[in-house]
């Protein structure tokens, strides 16, 4: 008797556990539906280095977002045009170098892999909507056809991809330079 005992309160245990783990994994597969991940917040001002690969040429330059909307890249490899720095903001682009400016339409740099690049980072750290997937090491933020890659657990990119373009970046030194309230003013300090 006491063995039957035993396993009718052993069969209690099994069921009841069962039934615990079968509750959770629901509960767990749920919320997955129900929280999807957001990419981080990147809308921001910053600035990074990166070294640029794409089909017309390879160079390496710092990328400053120096408000919503505008962009100063200067290049920093390689050395035939080292210290030229183009500015982008909302159509209209410029090139200086040593006090001398060119500026132009954006359509004048059209084939510009400095304005596809902005346009493209620009569009994705302003993208409410974009996805995520995740990797073993890492997770990459999806919006139209820019890609950014970012380490697991960190919310600074390391690198981004324009795959239309054919433009892949690997990004190093990621700073963020000021906040950006919602309203989208930039962050003004009054003394």
């Amino acid at each position: 008797m006491k063995s039957n005992g035993h396993i009718g309160i052993l069969k209690k245990i099994v069921i009841s556990a069962a039934g615990l783990i079968t509750a959770l994994s629901l509960t767990a597969c749920e919320g997955q539906n129900l929280l999807t991940p957001k990419p981080p917040e990147l809308n921001k001002l910053f600035n990074f280095s990166a070294n640029i690969t794409c089909d017309t040429s390879n160079f390496s330059a710092l990328f400053s977002r120096t408000a919503i909307g505008s962009w100063e890249v200067t290049v920093t490899e390689p050395y035939e045009l080292q210290g030229i720095t183009f500015t982008y903001s909302r159509g209209n682009a410029s090139a200086s170098l040593e006090g001398l400016t060119a500026e132009a339409l954006t359509s004048d740099f059209s084939s510009s892999p400095v304005v596809y690049i902005a346009e493209a980072l620009e569009n994705a750290v302003q993208d409410g909507l974009a996805s995520v997937v995740y990797g073993d090491n890492s997770y990459t933020v999806h919006s139209g056809g820019t890609v950014l890659s970012f380490p697991q657990g960190s919310n600074v990119p390391n690198g981004f991809e324009i795959a239309d373009k054919q433009i892949k970046g690997e990004i190093t030194e990621f700073n963020v330079t000021e906040e950006i309230f919602k309203d989208g003013a930039d962050v003004v300090l009054v003394l």
